[in-house]
């Protein structure tokens, strides 16, 4: 299926490399698709980093991601096991309201 993406929409997607800029990860998986029942676009992006420990702040890059989810019409959610990397699943409307 073909998905209309906005210039805008499209430069907030692609902010969620922060993700991994400092995971010190190996290796990093990003996998999209779409849930058609819902009309959602599923990011996930997995990497085998260090992972964030349990009492740890965000900071500014993961709060910025799951503000511009929101904003987007969606989720973020976070998880996490340290030594082990983190997984950040993303679930964003592709109702096509123009960001």
């Amino acid at each position: 299926a073909e998905v209309g993406v906005t210039p805008k929409r499209y430069c907030r997607l692609l902010r969620f490399q922060q993700a991994v800029r400092h995971a010190h990860a190996e290796q990093c998986r990003v996998s999209l698709g779409i849930v058609p029942n819902e009309q959602m676009l599923r990011i996930v992006i997995r990497d085998d980093g260090d992972g964030i420990p349990e009492h740890a702040s965000h900071g500014v890059g993961l709060d910025s991601m799951q503000e511009r989810a929101q904003e987007l019409g969606g989720t973020m959610t976070i998880d996490s096991q340290l030594g082990s990397g983190t997984s950040i699943v993303a679930m964003l409307p592709l109702d096509g309201r123009p960001m």
